[in-house]
């Protein structure tokens, strides 16, 4: 696995809040997020992963497709996606957080996602789960994410 840090220009005060507390509750986290561990059905991502896999295969791109789980956390999204995409990448504020993602092949990056550290049009898929009320600017993030996107 690969793992990348890339400091912020200047990391503002939500983001830096944020880092500093996943990187205390990493080796905690699913205990104390419910949405992740098995107390939660999420039986709805499967059908939407072949979705997504059925439309990257009329584009003749699904041998290929590339994934990004945005705000991984502990990698809730990256994990379901691992069986359907190629290149799976994690993105995460917090290096405890990636550190816990076992996921052979895929590319670890810690980074605030108002300034994600890859190539233009480099991803078919972004996803992001529970993330969005995380970030100081959700609309920079969706830009990021278009930027990215292949």
């Amino acid at each position: 696995m690969d793992s990348q840090s890339t400091p912020s220009p200047k990391e503002d005060e939500v983001a830096a809040a944020n880092r500093r507390f996943y990187d205390h509750i990493a080796d905690s986290y699913d205990k104390i997020d419910s949405r992740r561990s098995g107390a939660v059905s999420h039986a709805w991502i499967g059908p939407v992963f072949d979705q997504i896999r059925s439309l990257l295969a009329k584009r003749k791109e699904g041998e290929n497709s590339a994934f990004m789980d945005a705000g991984s956390g502990s990698g809730f999204l990256a994990v379901r996606a691992y069986e359907y995409f190629k290149v799976i990448t994690v993105v995460d504020i917090s290096q405890k957080m990636l550190d816990r993602i076992d996921l052979p092949g895929a590319t670890k990056i810690c980074s605030d996602l108002s300034s994600i550290p890859v190539e233009d049009a480099s991803y078919d898929v972004v996803g992001a789960f529970a993330t969005l009320h995380h970030l100081k600017s959700p609309k920079i993030f969706f830009a990021e994410a278009f930027r990215v996107l292949r």
